[in-house]
């Protein structure tokens, strides 16, 4: 995947030693013959050890043919939840 533009707003700190939740969801797939591949609409955000949203995102990626995350999982026009939790670290 290639980042293509990522727009980021903190609304809260977040501390070194705190338990955070990242999450990502997929907005829009559209596949794009002329680029190759997929361009993928993200929203996302970090929530805090409390539950409150740390920081907001929203994005958009490009995904080769060979890496097609929507394939047979995610018709163009429904949205998906793709989430991720790397708990502490």
């Amino acid at each position: 995947m290639v980042g293509l533009e990522f727009w980021v707003r903190f609304r809260l700190p977040i501390y070194a030693n705190e338990t955070i939740r990242l999450e990502w969801l997929v907005i829009k797939v559209t596949a794009s013959e002329k680029l190759g591949g997929d361009i993928v609409e993200l929203r996302g955000r970090i929530r805090a050890q409390d539950g409150w949203t740390a920081v907001g995102a929203k994005g958009r990626v490009w995904s080769p043919i060979g890496c097609r995350i929507a394939e047979g999982v995610l018709p163009e026009a429904q949205r998906s939840s793709m989430r991720y939790d790397f708990g502490s670290r």
